[in-house]
């Protein structure tokens, strides 16, 4: 088998076990509840009602939630910026014919995740980060401005409230050392925890607009219940591989490639929309972001603190180092502690593929240590854990 196939042969195996991986989670986890991502509103319909007969249309921030929708097709619609039901009438196809709903004011996401951050991380970088972020350095997150600072943030993707501790800016402090006002370990926690009360005070103020005075008198259809888990669209999951690398989004060849796989990605969030296609464009995509990580040493270093890849393939992958560097890889992208009992059969999957990439190269060579590496950042990073809302 001359490489190119056998190269050819591994990546197939490599796309065949993120598939059978994700269909697996996807098989265990599509009777809940839509979880909502940090950053996304869903507002998607229940689609497996049987009979719907006397189905709510509750509103969450309206009020008189209204409870003779009796033509409803598929359980309970729930809309959580009151944007569904007009003047006493709703939109959604499981109570069509519903009446004396009335609907609260559209909320604000962003106006009240300013109001957060003005309260939290702003004041910390007004504090010690204007002198350059205030003025003249992108991003201008130390500015007077909350809206301004906010989004300069938002924006280059500095903040991850899916895994705060590898938020970018708290990476700056933490590894790079970057303008630090004291201790840098200290300032790093200082930012760490500035975060999380922005993310916690944001999510009050969120469900404290969403909640209407009387949107909990409905009572839903039968068989309405909704899947827990939704798919990112094409959109949100360029973000997120972005935001886990610390790969700018505006890159040259990022932008080339996401252009390129964008009709392949998901264009919807609902579970049941996902398709082999689009596995094969979160892989292309995770492909293109996992190669740039290994080549540059500042970012892959904040991915995988103290892994030699000036190595020979034998020396790093060696059974103490496979195990450390599929450990970090799925901190980093999943999250630490999160899917802890996922990490068993996928750690097993990654040692497997690392065996796989082995054979046939030149162990002795650090390039064969470097497309080790990829192999396990695709792999993790084009997972389901990752493209999962």
């Amino acid at each position: 088998m001359t490489r190119v196939h056998r190269i050819t042969v591994t990546f197939m195996m490599l796309l065949t076990v993120l598939f059978t991986y994700n269909n697996c989670v996807l098989e265990q986890k599509t009777n809940k509840k839509i979880k909502r991502s940090d950053d996304v509103n869903l507002n998607i319909n229940s689609t497996n009602g049987d009979d719907g007969t006397n189905g709510t249309n509750t509103s969450t921030d309206g009020t008189n939630t209204s409870t003779d929708g009796t033509n409803g097709t598929s359980g309970t619609t729930t809309a959580t910026d009151g944007t569904n039901g007009t003047n006493g009438t709703t939109t959604a196809t499981d109570g069509t014919n519903g009446t004396n709903g009335t609907t609260g004011e559209p909320v604000d996401v962003k106006a009240l995740s300013v109001q957060a951050f003005s309260q939290t991380t702003h004041l910390l970088t007004k504090a010690h980060c204007v002198n350059c972020h205030g003025n003249f350095q992108q991003p201008l997150h130390a500015v007077a401005d909350p809206t301004q600072a906010h989004d300069a943030l938002i924006d280059t993707n500095k903040i991850n409230f899916n895994d705060i501790p590898n938020s970018r800016i708290v990476q700056k402090l933490r590894v790079n050392m970057h303008q630090c006002w004291s201790n840098c370990a200290s300032n790093a926690t200082e930012m760490e925890q500035s975060i999380s009360n922005w993310k916690t005070i944001r999510d009050q103020l969120i469900a404290g607009a969403t909640t209407g005075s009387n949107g909990g008198n409905g009572t839903p259809g039968p068989n309405g219940a909704q899947a827990e888990y939704g798919i990112k669209s094409y959109e949100q999951i360029n973000k997120t591989m972005s935001a886990l690398t610390g790969v700018r989004i505006d890159r040259s060849n990022i932008k080339n490639v996401y252009e390129d796989v964008i009709t392949q990605l998901p264009t919807e969030n609902t579970i049941d929309s996902f398709l082999a296609a689009h596995q094969v464009g979160v892989t292309k995509l995770a492909a293109e972001y996992c190669d740039t990580l290994v080549n540059d040493t500042t970012l892959r270093a904040n991915v995988w603190p103290g892994f030699n890849f000036g190595a020979t393939a034998t020396n790093a992958f060696n059974t103490t180092g496979t195990q450390n560097f599929i450990v970090q890889t799925l901190n980093a992208f999943w999250g630490q502690g999160v899917d802890m009992a996922g990490r068993t059969p996928a750690s097993l999957e990654l040692q497997n593929l690392i065996n796989e990439l082995k054979v046939g190269e030149n162990l002795g060579a650090s390039s064969t240590t470097r497309k080790i590496a990829k192999g396990v950042c695709i792999a993790s990073l084009a997972s389901l854990n990752v493209t999962l809302l």
